[in-house]
């Protein structure tokens, strides 16, 4: 196998930086399938908290013309590609439902995110709740404290972010986009989203479209979810060597010598990033492109395959869908370093 190394000296340039694992709900386990709940860890990334479980919509090519998803809060649309997400903030005596997200890696401790996401009460509710909230933390936290029980329960966890002032004018059955801070405690990998205010907290809004349905409870769609730092600092790619977006060509491999992982994790040095933001920054260029990562190793265990899907993930989390990105674990042939390798193709 041949290695091919290119050395070019590159501006520097501002990147996108979502740290959310499958934002759009883009990546699920199963290609057929157009409905699943969260419990069944059948989207990539998203998970249910608690007891009860939110919904996983893909518009199926059978369904109708509009290419909508027949669902709990009625017919929608995805806001971007063919998935979406929903729970209900509010039904019955105190029961919730809701739904976690995983983050590439954790916060840093004093930094301020820019949290973004596009949110629809359902076309089929009359009613919506005035404020949902969004909790950053980690999943044990969140696992202990999110029950979601139809009896009345503590609501412990208090959202760091709060989505307030909720106005349902012309808005039921359409998307809504939030663009809200936070900063950042440090070390939160994980994040759950809901209505956190029991039954006597939580204000009741009728939607004034004429649009609204019938059903007596709230719920909601969520799709293309963004974490990211505020006032990110350009990141230089002067390096060497990197790759060219003119000398990436489909069926040739790449290595970059300046990628390394940290020793015994899955967390690559700090100037590891840069080629990844680069691989990134030249699949979006060529949208044709498709990127298959091998992760060449003396052994097939399982911090070689947590390495490669880190990698998978971060790229996927800048814009790349994960559909064009396809991951490897092998054993390096004779005359051939562990290491990673970069395969592109049409």
């Amino acid at each position: 196998m041949r290695t091919f190394f290119f050395f070019l000296l590159l501006p520097s340039i501002i990147p996108s930086q979502n740290l959310v694992v499958n934002p759009g709900f883009e990546d699920w386990n199963t290609p057929d399938l157009y409905y699943a709940t969260m419990q069944n860890d059948a989207v990539k990334g998203w998970y249910d908290p608690g007891m009860n479980s939110s919904d996983f919509y893909k518009a199926s090519p059978q369904g109708n013309e509009n290419n909508m998803s027949v669902s709990i809060g009625g017919l929608m649309t995805a806001h971007s590609g063919s998935s979406f997400a929903g729970f209900l903030g509010k039904y019955g005596e105190d029961y919730r439902e809701y739904m976690a997200g995983s983050l590439v890696s954790p916060l840093e401790k004093g930094t301020t995110y820019s949290v973004k996401f596009f949110l629809a009460l359902g076309p089929g509710c009359y009613q919506g709740v005035k404020e949902l909230g969004i909790f950053f933390g980690d999943s044990a936290t969140i696992n202990k404290n999110i029950h979601g029980e139809f009896t009345p329960q503590d609501f412990k966890l208090i959202p760091q972010v709060k989505i307030q002032d909720l106005d349902y004018d012309n808005y039921s059955g359409q998307w809504k986009e939030f663009d809200l801070e936070f900063t950042a405690n440090g070390g939160e990998k994980n994040f759950v989203i809901g209505n956190f205010l029991n039954d006597a907290q939580s204000v009741i809004e009728n939607p004034k479209t004429k649009t609204a349905g019938t059903l007596n409870w709230t719920y909601y769609y969520i799709d293309d979810f963004d974490v990211e730092p505020k006032n990110k600092k350009p990141i230089d790619l002067v390096l060497s060597p990197v790759f060219s977006t003119a000398d990436i060509q489909p069926g040739k491999i790449y290595t970059s010598s300046v990628f390394s992982f940290v020793d015994g994790k899955s967390e690559w040095n700090e100037s590891s990033s840069a080629p990844l933001l680069f691989i990134a920054h030249a699949m979006k260029t060529n949208p044709s492109l498709k990127l298959e990562i091998d992760w060449y190793t003396d052994g097939h265990d399982a911090l070689a395959d947590t390495r490669v899907h880190a990698i998978s993930d971060f790229i996927a989390a800048h814009g790349i869908p994960a559909t064009r990105i396809s991951t490897h674990t092998q054993s390096p042939g004779k005359n051939e370093q562990p290491g990673v390798r970069f395969i592109f193709s049409k």
